[in-house]
This record gives structure tokens, sequence and C-alpha cells, in this order.
């Protein structure tokens, strides 16, 4: 097993051989909005998860020649050991969840994506439950629905026979996965698994209330894939990530004008116009839910670095966080300045591994979490005259134990900062520092919540938003300090994130 942090990002692999297993483990801890944050702790959730692997895929042949060749030809030995990718990944999944109550499988967040999926009709066919590029968020199916099939297996069927199918793929007879689950449950897997998704589907759909969805309306319609919105100052601009499709995914930052796109639409309606003109019995198309808002700039990945995190600076400004790499081809994370008016792109810090982050205009401060090695902390410095060194005052200091997300200064009280903090077995939570006094307190949260994340204050300073939920519940929440009240916004059946810049 080996320890390191080559990305400055969550993840693991194992390499399955048969008589030298190996796992390596990425230090770097998940953000509290991931897929995989929902855990005890993240050194147990990865080493469980890529343990289970090894369990499950580096178990010795029965047969005697394919045994005798794994151990003088390693290649082999891996490639024997190999599986469809979501049965191995399906499968350590499940166990991570079963072994620590957490995990995936238990993840309220997943659920409502899958649930939205469900209802869209958007669930990956069986042949696509591998795929690691093609339609929205499919490279992770493996891991969210490949587990939950299989503890469906385990649910209708048994723990012993699903147990049965690892057992005949490493018989003296060889037998493919397909093979060995055909010999057990006298069927393919693909059947049962087109009746998982149909009985997941009607779930959904029995749960579904109309009125409510309604409730919703659609404010912009992304390409592919649109994540973190952020609103300027003054109100008039958005700023978004967005993603393109595909296995070479551009990754761009784009800012849209916050009114409504009216030239969009005059040129729409004149087109439909002049097509009845022409042809009076044709019936003209239908207007579309939402004009697309005006794209006002546009900044580009650069070598396929990322753009996360983006903060506005004052009105014409941006900072955002992307990638950068060291002398020994390490990945770092750091802060870069988009001056929307001149296009120019500044790179502020050098190797400074920040994540997520909040600016103070006034002060010209920055206050972010930091992680390096898996040690989060967090600090602020000041972001004038920046330029590679930063010399950073550690507001939290750097632990392995605690994690922290989502800094936010108060727009109306900037010696109010709230961030989410993190301990061992314990989930996220809201804590406020008063960084004169340094005296610091908890924000109220719903009962037995398991998901936390996408906080921030409202324009006037006096509430707290983020959204939280179990179960299969989400909800957008805000919390008035003057009152000490908390309100639920949402009622939990569609799938939530929230924008800074909310206002009551």
């Amino acid at each position: 097993m080996v320890v390191f942090d080559p990305l400055n990002d969550s993840n693991g692999f194992a390499i399955p051989y048969s008589n030298k297993p190996f796992m390596a483990l990425f230090a770097t801890a998940p953000q509290s909005d991931s897929q995989i944050s929902n855990s005890s702790s993240w050194p147990q959730l990865l080493s469980l998860h890529e343990y289970a692997h090894l369990l499950h895929l580096a178990q010795p042949s029965r047969n005697t020649w394919t045994n005798f060749v794994a151990s003088i030809y390693d290649i082999y030995d891996v490639t024997n050991g190999i599986t469809e990718r979501w049965v191995a990944e399906g499968y350590a999944t499940l166990l991570e969840s079963k072994l620590t109550g957490r995990g995936r499988l238990y993840d309220v967040q997943v659920e409502m994506m899958l649930q939205q999926f469900a209802r869209e009709g958007g669930w990956p066919t069986y042949n696509e439950l591998s795929s690691t590029s093609g339609r929205y968020r499919i490279g992770n199916m493996a891991y969210l629905v490949g587990g939950r099939f299989l503890a469906w297996i385990e649910a209708n069927y048994s723990e012993k026979k699903l147990d049965a199918v690892w057992t005949r793929m490493k018989g003296a007879k060889k037998r493919n996965f397909e093979k060995a689950f055909v010999g057990v449950f006298n069927q393919p897997a693909q059947l049962l698994y087109q009746r998982f998704v149909a009985e997941f589907t009607q779930k959904v759909m029995n749960l579904e209330n109309k009125d409510i969805m309604d409730k919703y309306s659609l404010w912009l319609d992304g390409d592919f894939e649109l994540a973190e919105p952020t609103l300027s100052p003054n109100s008039e601009l958005l700023a978004v990530v967005e993603k393109s499709k595909g296995p070479n995914a551009k990754v761009n930052l784009v800012v849209y004008e916050t009114k409504e796109n009216i030239k969009a639409k005059e040129k729409f309606e004149k087109a439909q116009k002049d097509l009845i003109e022409a042809d009076p019995i044709d019936i003209a198309d239908t207007p579309p839910v939402i004009f697309k808002r005006k794209k006002k700039f546009n900044l580009a990945q650069r070598n396929f670095n990322g753009i996360r995190h983006p903060r506005w600076m004052g009105d014409d400004a941006l900072l955002f966080v992307s990638s950068t790499t060291d002398s020994n081809n390490f990945k770092h994370q750091d802060l870069f300045k988009w001056k929307l008016s001149t296009g120019n792109v500044t790179q502020l810090t050098d190797g400074l591994n920040v994540r997520r982050f909040d600016v103070d205009i006034a002060s010209g401060r920055v206050y972010a979490e930091l992680n390096k090695f898996g040690y989060s902390s967090l600090v602020q410095f000041n972001i004038t005259n920046l330029s590679g060194t930063v010399q950073a005052n550690e507001i939290e200091t750097a632990s392995l134990q605690y994690g922290y997300d989502f800094p936010r200064v108060n727009p109306t009280n900037n010696s109010q900062l709230a961030y989410l903090e993190h301990n061992v077995n314990q989930p996220w939570r809201i804590k406020i520092r008063n960084l004169t006094t340094q005296e610091t307190s908890y924000v109220a949260l719903p009962h037995e919540y398991q998901f936390l994340s996408f906080l921030n204050w409202s324009r006037d300073g006096k509430a707290l938003y983020y959204v939280a939920g179990k179960g299969e519940a989400l909800k957008m929440y805000r919390y008035e300090f003057e009152d000490q009240k908390l309100f639920a916004l949402t009622q939990g059946h569609v799938p939530v994130a929230l924008a800074d810049g909310v206002t009551k």
C-alpha cells in the first residue's frame, strides 16, 4: 500500500495481483458536495473500497494452469482478475456502505440525483453501466447504480447466491462474470437489471407530486453540465462553470447576463412569423421554455487543468482555482484572476493547494481551505500585489482529523466568517467565527441530517442558506440569526444546487 497526493484530489486505485496485491490511497479528502463525502472518515472509506477490490478480484484462480501463468507473468495475473467495471466498482461500493453504514449506497445527494434520472428516463442501459464517457455523469454509474443493483440482488435473492458468482469466477472451470451469473440465477444479469430499473422508476413515479414539481421553473438551460453558479455584486451577471460532452470535454467559465434575452425572443418570433407568411398552413415551432441568456464573457480552461470555485472580486473580475504542475509532475490547485474587461488571466499563487475560498473585496482578504497531503486548514491572506509566495495566517490549524469547506464572509459584516467543519465520525456542520474575538458558535441544522453543503449568506447578512437532507429528501434551508429560526424553502422532491447571492 502506498499513500501519496499526486493530484491534490480524492481518489485511489487497486491493482489485483493474486500474489502481491497493491493499492494506492490519495491523501486529499473530498469536499462536502462530493458523492464520496458521506463517510466517517476519508481514510476509512477509501481503504475499505480499495481493499474490497483486492479481496474480490485478487483471489487466486483454482485453475492450475491459470495460477501457474499468473505466478510468473504479472500482466496476465492482473488481467485475469479484471471483470466488468460496473461489477468491480459496484461491489466495492456495496461493501464500503455495508461495512460502515455510510458510503454512496446511503448518500441522499446520490439518491436524489438517481431519482431525477429516473423521472427523465435517463438511467443507463445495462451496456452503459461500465461506460466512462457519454451521457451526463455516466462514468459514475458503475459505482452508484452498480452498487444499488448488487444490493437489490442480495435483498431479493440473498448474499449467499451473489457470493456464489464470485466463487464460480475463480473456479477450475474458467468462467467470466456473465457465465458465472447465469449458472447461479438461471438468467442473464441484464434481465435482472431491467427489472431493478423498472422497480426503482415505479417507486419514484409513485411518489411524484406534479403540483410541487410545477413550482420549479427553468432559469438557464446548459448544453451538458453546469456547476458552481455565482452572482456578481451588482446582480447583473452570473458566472457558471460549463462542461461539454465527451472524453475530451471542454471546461469554460461563462458569464451570462441575468436579464431576459429579449433579442433572442424577438428573433425567434420574427422567424416564426416569416415561416407562416411563406406557408400559411404550416405550424410554427413551439417557443423554448426559456430563451438562452446572453453570453457576455467566456474563459476556456488551459491544458485540461480545469476551472473550479469561481468567486467575484467586484463586478469586473473573477477569482478561480485551476490545477498547476510542479517539477515532480505532482498536481496542485492555485488561485487565478480573470479581469473581464481586458481578458487578462493572472496566476496569483504557486503550489498553494487552495480549494474553496471567498474574497472580502473591502479588505482585499481571501479566506480559503488548503489541503496538503490530507491536512486540511482554513487560512486568510491578502490578495493585494500577490505573486506566487503567500503569507497565510491560519484560522483553523492544519489537521488530518478535521476538514473545512465553503468559507463565506458575511457581506455586511466582514468580521464574521461562516464555514463548514467536518470531524472524524461526525457529519459536516456550520461554524461561525468572529474574526476579531475568535469566538465561535454553530448553526442549527435539521434533525438527523446526513448531507450538508452549498453554504451562502443572504445579501443582507442576516441569514444563512444551505442544502441539507437525509434519506430521500434534499432541501434548501434558511437560518435567520435574529429569531434563531430555521426554514425549509424546498420540499425535497428535486435535486438542489444553491448559487451564492440569493436574497429573501
